[in-house]
């Protein structure tokens, strides 16, 4: 046995802290291995079983829109959108996006962007805030249920 002696997810006696492997080196080929530990290869698998390509944990695809309405689309789903619009920018909500969709909403200009929803959709805010709060504001909409929509963000 070695001196050095753990204790996992708190803190290593001996001063050295242990290595637990993240998401990001189970998608390495070979994940790094300091001396004396080791890497829960179960834990590994599982991870890969759920990203199996490592394209899964690149950056969103950015959709550039310069109008003043926007009507969002299934295939906007995990997109971060840019408004570069120097006039306000009205997004539309339509309902069918379906439960787990996300999207991203970028104010890149002075133009303040303002997601709207159609009839049968919801959009909850916990301080009811409903617009982007200025120039480079980012929020996001998420629906946990089918029509029914998160937002949060830099909001006003």
């Amino acid at each position: 046995m070695r001196a050095e002696t753990f204790f996992v997810g708190f803190f290593a006696i001996a001063g050295v802290w242990p290595y637990i492997p993240t998401a990001r080196h189970a998608l390495q080929a070979q994940p790094p291995t300091p001396a004396g530990c080791a890497v829960n290869y179960a834990v590994q698998a599982q991870l890969q079983a759920l990203c199996p390509v490592p394209s899964c944990a690149q950056s969103p695809p950015v959709n550039t829109q310069n109008g003043t309405a926007y009507t969002l689309q299934p295939g906007d789903n995990g997109a971060a959108l840019v408004f570069t619009s120097a006039s306000p920018v009205t997004v539309t909500v339509p309902s069918g996006l379906g439960q787990g969709f996300s999207v991203q909403l970028i104010q890149m200009s002075i133009g303040v962007v303002t997601p709207t929803a159609t009839s049968g959709v919801l959009i909850h805010q916990r301080l009811k805030l409903t617009k982007t709060a200025g120039q480079y504001a980012w929020i996001e909409l998420f629906a946990p249920s089918p029509d029914s929509f998160v937002l949060s963000g830099d909001l006003q």
